[in-house]
Formats: structure tokens, sequence, C-alpha cells
């Protein structure tokens, strides 16, 4: 399917319309935007449809130096398109430059209907495990690091059976920088409750 290196995402630089385009969602990090002309632009530029914009609130001169919770978001769409091989993710299609100096990923749009997938458990843990996914972003008692998709408060990161929040994924094969003391290979992920 490709999209899972820095050469299958395409960069533009565009003075996209926002202005008629609808806030439809917002996180930690970025909030989300489409429609309006909008969803013509992003087609026009990367020859799909069904995308939204989805804008990093932190200004930087490039995606490899635009960071979402430690980790280049460059690296968090490579990682989240595995997934989206997959069908655990939407596609990020690429990366578009703002003229106030944010960055934004075209990403296809995941809708708003809240899910929690158990059933998906094992099939996510395959491909963290196959591709040897870390996470950067949650810290536990002890140092250990852990990515609590399923968790019972994770509701809100998932759209269907589309994970959303990738902020702090990586290969930990690429950025050994990133491990923490603590982190066992399992990358300690875990069911909750």
């Amino acid at each position: 399917m490709g999209y899972g290196t820095r050469e299958d995402l395409k960069i533009i630089v565009a003075d996209l319309s926002t202005d008629s385009a609808e806030f439809v969602a917002a996180g930690t990090s970025a909030w989300v935007l489409r429609g309006g002309r909008l969803d013509l632009e992003l087609f026009l530029a990367f020859g799909v449809f069904g995308l939204c914009l989805k804008i990093f609130f932190y200004p930087a001169a490039n995606p490899v130096d635009t960071l979402w919770e430690g980790v280049p978001v460059w690296e968090t769409a490579i990682v989240q398109n595995l997934f989206a091989d997959e069908g655990l993710a939407p596609r990020v299609y690429g990366f578009v430059a703002l003229p106030n100096g944010m960055w934004a990923e075209a990403v296809e749009y995941a809708g708003d209907e809240q899910n929690l997938p158990e059933r998906l458990f094992e099939r996510f843990m395959g491909v963290a495990t196959r591709h040897n996914i870390r996470s950067n972003c949650l810290t536990y008692p002890g140092g250990r690091a852990k990515w609590d998709a399923f968790h019972s408060n994770a509701i809100a990161n998932w759209r269907g059976d589309w994970f959303l929040d990738w902020g702090g994924k990586y290969r930990a094969a690429l950025y050994p920088e990133l491990e923490r003391e603590g982190q066992s290979s399992d990358f300690n992920w875990e069911r909750r409750a």
C-alpha cells in the first residue's frame, strides 16, 4: 500500500481555503478541519477524496521539526500508516505547510462515531510487535511507559475501528534516544479496565 516511508508522504506548500471549512475535532496537540472548498483543494493536491486537515498547534520549519508528544510528526505519520495498512488507522497522505508556520496532515477523515473495539486488541498488538512500535507519551510509576490504546478512557481516541492518537508513537529501531529505562521489549502495552 505504500506510505510507510518518508518518500511516500507528499509535502505541499499551499494557501488552502480554510475559511469555509468546518471545525470537526480537537485534541491536546491538533485540531481538525474539513468541508467547504478545503475538501476540493485537498482532493486536487493529494488525489484522494474524503481527506481532512489535522493542524498541529506547534509552528516549526518542517514536519520533521514539528514534534507530537516528543516525536517528529513525520515519524508518527509513518507509524500511523503502518496501522492504516491493516485497517486500524486513517491513512496520512502527506503534509501541508500553512502560511502561519504551522504544519498539517492531510489524512482520511475518520468520522465521529466513538468506539472502543476490544475485539481488535490482538490484531493491533500484532502490528505493533511486528514493527517494534513504542510510545513516548504515557509514563506510569516505576518509569514504565504504556500505550493504553484499549483503556476504557481511550474511547475518545477511536472512531469506528480506527485509532487516532498517534502522538509519541515511533519505531524503536529508528529512535533509540527515545527509549526509557524500564521499557521492555513488549513496549508495555496492556489492556486496562
